[in-house]
């Protein structure tokens, strides 16, 4: 315990101290948990919407091996409770039970059904595919607005309707003798898609009970262990006192973790009946079903103004998807959204109503934001279409409607105090960075020219309600719980400390950001201080981590807490110093008597003193520790401008952002690098909410699937990456905050999706070009992208990722490969890059008896030139295609077609011959190999085959191979000379192509003599543009006459409708794409 100047934490961007663990692979996920004796628990979730369970019998799964129980909802239903719903916003409000497995009826696509136990989760998997359910149909309920009607199916048909509640909110003057006398009148709907949260760990549950003392520990992937610790102790009715929770490291939720899950309750009641240590871990295409959804609403917004642009009056109706039940504070989430609507902006008149409806969908929960987003989005994208409508500059309709900075402490016609804010300067600042009058001046000279890629601008000023705490204001908005927070500080007597917090993080850095904020106050080294989080035990008192609450009433309550403990450690160092209080100074640590700074002691030196407790003040307790508990008065208020820049192409829709900029007041900035990590993180899930058009069902309500099989194609869209986002300059500016600090864990989601919905487009017609929107699509678009049977249980995606079992062989040579082909017959499947076959595994698409891996076989490899042919085998690597000089000879157009398949780790394992025998009308190669005129050669029990391309594909994933015959090698004709190019649009770099085309010219004096056009994903099968080499015949080769023979591309072809692109979106590209590769071969 040396004497040592401590430099100022606060402010430093300190490296996370969570990374190393987290680098190195030391972390610890719930799913690591092992102890003796664990069991696996898998569920069946139904596969139906809406239905009724007439028979269920896990007698079946029982027998299989491995199992130890199986249990249905009836089985479980003594002792097991409905799950809690603890925000009821109305005193009327509609609240079913909700059982954490169904008993009688279904209600979702997910809802499970019934549970199997085994000893590894592998056989529990199995074992669910021998559970036998009878359902009979009930009508699904998806339509918001059909549910409402009176005639409409129910959800609970006990409850007698789908409207869970009404909830309004009227202030200031009458809206509606507002509206009379505006100038302006603008409605618009705006539709929130469902969001399909898709944390990087998945939803587990460990539960090890203690028998003799009836305790039980629950290990979670939680945000929220001391909420579930009580919501469990309800639901189950062990004692609270009972249960430990404890969250371990957890990766990622932003809300979706925020949440009290049947399957933590159905965890805890197996390990209770069993007297066992139970896991269960989510699969993906399980997440997708069952954990909670966000968003999901439909926004009608009326906004009232002057001519000169001053805001009158706004009215929003909000329409809210429950989902089928009310989980933790689902019926909130679109409430504290009501708050914002009228964000930064002064006017007259607000009303605001929100209907929660109940629909046969995975319920809906809190997701990054939760509802304040939303109501975001809305203000911002109608003062916009405003601004066109009275033809004015978006800044400047912003600037003379919002909240001046001299107007600070202000009450927002919502009702919230804004206690400070200065948007002028945030809008300023960035203006000036983002170059603002130069992107306008560049955009109305695109518009002007008719540049087919088109500028758009977009604007977003916006403030958001963080730190979620108020007690006195949630009790007024009916939520069960406060929103305090606890912290204490326990001084260690070697001069150590352990910070103990009620937050529970999930790798936002609190441990680093708590560190820092005692180090400040303590005085004592950064690296000398622990947190403890995430335990029920070691940390008792708290109410965890969600909407952006953690810093702003956590971190005060430590840096309170800290203060608590220098005050204590004042009166012990007084007495060593045998000085008066008042005449110490404490500086870096030290306490010091004023006027003889060598009469000193350090903090920690105080530490030990109190523990020895051999000389302290007379009735001092031998403890320096301190605890602090906050509860705010108010919210704080983070506020920002952000504005993008965004190129899209009007032809096919692809959009690039350009140039980001964002400047956010967030207070007092404790550590700048993991508040940029932040902004990041909001950047990326803005734009993923814009790019993707969410989760999406069929007519009965199942969820729809990708052409793969994958959930995730179908719910999501796809899950956003990282080159989505655009590299781009933040600034900051800091106000005085409550706590110092404001949040930033939620508010910077909000612009960034405004920003990037500004750009999406498909291809346009408007050459309006006030902004994004205007330059691209004009303003038209509304929305956000947006009897008894037998059913067995889902294969894709009730299990997810554990591959049904098989025999496995790998044979020597192509005459071993034949033979083992030819006795296995069509319980065989081939295995040889395995980058098709082993997901289709996983997600039990493909169920063979037989995986014959030929990945050993010498003389399927290699490339060489024949009299003029090129011969390549069917297992060399699309790795060493593109690099092959024979390759890039003599098929060049394979080569290059060949480097934009997926990603460098796909190329070195996929194989050329396995994406042709794979057949996938998406996959890049099929296409190439017809433009190519190649031949495919195949080895079976007759001898050898040779099948020309044009006949090789039949149908979808469909070829001539017979089952036991061998994909060799490939033949292609030389095309040295030819140009080439092969053209494709995907949504993303590694992604399926939307559509691709591959084409193939020989010119002759000027003239196009002949060209080959491959068409990607315009049917079942690849197909060749036939229509379009026939008019290019002969022709000059010049940009008009191409481009009219493009567009015959799409005769003939039968493309799919997908999450991805309608059949008329994929003819238009397959036009585009035509006319653009053809151009390019003749360069």
């Amino acid at each position: 315990m040396t004497d040592q100047i401590v430099e100022p934490e606060v402010g430093r961007s300190r490296p996370r101290k969570e990374d190393a663990r987290l680098v190195t692979g030391q972390t610890n996920w719930t799913d690591n948990i092992n102890v003796n004796g664990l069991l696996h628990l898998a569920i069946l979730r139904s596969p139906m919407a809406h239905a009724r369970i007439d028979r269920i019998d896990v007698a079946p799964a029982r027998e299989r091996p491995g199992v130890v129980a199986a249990f249905t909802g009836q089985d479980l239903a003594e002792g097991l409770g409905s799950l809690p719903c603890a925000w009821p916003v109305t005193e009327d409000i509609v609240l079913p039970d909700h059982p954490p497995i169904a008993v009688d009826e279904v209600r979702y696509a997910g809802d499970p059904v019934a549970v199997v136990v085994a000893r590894d989760r592998y056989a529990a998997a199995d074992a669910l595919e021998a559970v036998e359910v009878d359902y009979t149909p009930l009508p699904p309920v998806l339509d918001l607005e059909a549910a409402l009607a009176e005639d409409a199916p129910l959800v609970h048909s006990d409850k007698g309707t789908n409207r869970c509640y009404v909830w309004p909110l009227a202030t200031g003057a009458d809206y509606r003798s507002v509206r009379e006398r505006a100038d302006v009148v603008l409605k618009r709907r705006y539709v929130q898609q469902r969001l399909i949260p898709n944390a990087m760990e998945p939803r587990a549950v460990v539960v090890t009970p203690l028998a003799a003392s009836g305790e039980y520990t629950v290990y979670s992937a939680t945000q929220i262990p001391h909420i579930l610790r009580i919501m469990l102790a309800v639901v189950t009715g062990i004692p609270e006192q009972k249960l430990r929770v404890i969250a371990p490291d957890v990766g990622g939720g932003f809300g979706s973790k925020l949440q009290v899950y049947g399957e933590e309750a159905l965890a805890l009641t197996v390990a209770r009946r069993l007297g066992r240590p139970v896991k269960w871990t989510e699969s993906r295409s399980e997440g997708y079903l069952a954990t909670h959804h966000g968003r999901g609403m439909i926004q009608d917004v009326e906004i009232a103004a002057t001519s000169e642009g001053r805001l009158l009056g706004l009215k929003v109706d909000l329409l809210a998807d429950m989902g089928a039940y009310l989980m933790l504070v689902t019926p909130g989430i679109p409430i504290l959204g009501a708050f914002m609507y009228p964000a930064i902006y002064k006017m007259d008149a607000y009303d605001f109503t929100c209907t929660g409806v109940f629909t046969t969908r995975t319920p809906t929960d809190a997701y990054r934001g939760a509802g304040r987003p939303e109501a975001t989005y809305a203000i911002e994208r109608i003062m916009d279409e405003l601004a066109v409508e009275l033809d004015l500059d978006p800044i400047e309709l912003r600037r003379l409607n919002w909240i001046r900075h001299e107007e600070f402490p202000y009450t927002s016609i919502a009702g919230l105090t804004y206690d400070s804010g200065n948007y002028e300067a945030a809008t300023d600042k960035a203006l000036a960075l983002f170059g603002y009058d130069k992107l306008r001046a560049e955009q109305a000279d695109r518009n002007r020219r008719g540049d087919l890629v088109r500028l758009g601008i977009g604007v977003s000023t916006y403030t958001e309600m963080c730190g979620l705490a108020p007690s006195r204001v949630l009790r007024d908005l009916r939520y069960a719980a406060g929103g305090w927070e606890a912290a204490s500080i326990r001084m260690l007597p070697t001069g150590k400390v352990e910070v103990v917090t009620g937050t529970s993080p999930h790798w936002q850095g609190h441990v680093t950001c708590w560190s820092q904020i005692a180090a400040d106050v303590l005085g004592v080294p950064f690296e000398d201080i622990e947190v403890v989080h995430g335990d029920t035990r070691a940390a008792p008192q708290g109410m965890d981590t969600y909407g952006s609450r953690s810093l702003v009433v956590g971190g005060a309550a430590v840096h309170h807490a800290a203060r608590k403990v220098v005050e204590k450690a004042r009166k012990v160092a007084a007495h060593l110093l045998e000085a008066s209080e008042h005449d110490l100074e404490f500086t870096h640590g030290v306490f010091s008597v004023k006027g003889s700074p060598e009469a000193r002691k350090t903090i920690q030196e105080v530490a030990f003193e109190t523990f020895s407790s051999h000389d302290l003040p007379d009735g001092m307790e031998p403890t320096i520790n301190a605890e602090h508990l906050v509860d705010p008065d108010n919210f704080s208020y983070p506020h920002g401008t952000h504005l993008c820049a965004v190129e899209v192409d009007t032809e096919t829709g692809r959009t690039t952002i350009r140039s980001y900029v964002c400047v956010d007041d967030v207070g007092s900035v404790i550590n700048p690098m993991i508040v940029e990590g932040q902004v990041h993180g909001g950047i990326a899930q803005g734009i993923a909410q814009a790019i993707v058009r969410g989760g999406r069902v069929r007519r009965r309500g199942q969820p729809r699937l990708g052409h793969d099989g994958r959930l995730s194609r179908a719910l999501g869209g796809r899950p956003a990456r990282v080159r989505d986002g655009p590299d781009g300059d933040t600034g900051d500016i800091e106000s005085p905050g409550f706590q110092g600090s404001r949040g930033v864990g939620d508010h910077r989601l909000h612009a960034r999706r405004r920003q990037r919905d500004r750009g999406r487009a498909a291809p346009a017609r408007s050459d309006r070009g006030e902004d994004a929107l205007h330059a691209t699509t004009g303003l038209g678009s509304p929305s956000v992208r947006s009897g008894g049977r037998r059913v067995r249980p889902l294969r894709r995606g009730g299990v997810g990722m554990i591959p049904p079992a098989f025999d496995y062989t790998r044979p020597a040579s192509v005459d071993e490969a034949v033979r083992t082909l030819a006795d296995a017959g069509e319980d065989a499947k081939v295995l040889a890059g395995g980058q098709s076959l082993l997901p289709l595994l996983r997600l039990r698409l493909a169920f063979p008896e037989l995986v014959v891996d030929v990945g050993r076989i010498p003389e399927l490899r290699g490339i060489r030139e024949d009299a003029g042919t090129l011969v390549i085998g069917a297992m060399t690597s699309h790795h060493d295609v593109i690099r092959d000089p024979l390759v890039r000879r003599h098929a060049g157009l394979l080569a290059a077609a060949t480097a934009t398949v997926a990603d460098p780790a796909v190329r070195h394992r996929g194989t050329l011959g396995g994406s042709l025998a794979h057949a996938d009308p998406a996959g890049d190669l099929p296409a190439v190999v017809l433009a190519l005129d190649a031949t495919l050669i195949a080895v079976g029990p007759q001898g050898r085959r040779a099948i020309p391309a044009r006949e090789f594909f039949l149908d979808y994933l469909q070829t001539a191979l017979r089952p036991d015959e061998l994909l060799v090698g490939v033949e292609i004709p030389s095309t040295e000379g030819w140009g080439f190019h092969y053209e494709k649009f995907q949504r993303v770099a590694q992604a399926w192509a939307v559509v691709g085309v591959a084409a193939l010219v020989r010119r002759d004096d000027g003239h196009l003599a002949e060209s080959r056009i491959g068409l990607t994903n315009m049917g079942s099968t690849p197909l060749r543009a036939t229509s379009t080499e026939a008019a290019l015949t002969g022709v000059d080769a010049e940009p008009g006459a191409v481009a009219r023979a493009a567009e015959a591309a799409a005769e003939g072809t039968h493309p799919s409708s997908d999450p991805s692109g309608s059949p008329e979106y994929r003819a238009h590209l397959a036009r585009v794409l035509t006319r653009r590769a053809v151009l390019a071969a003749l360069e």
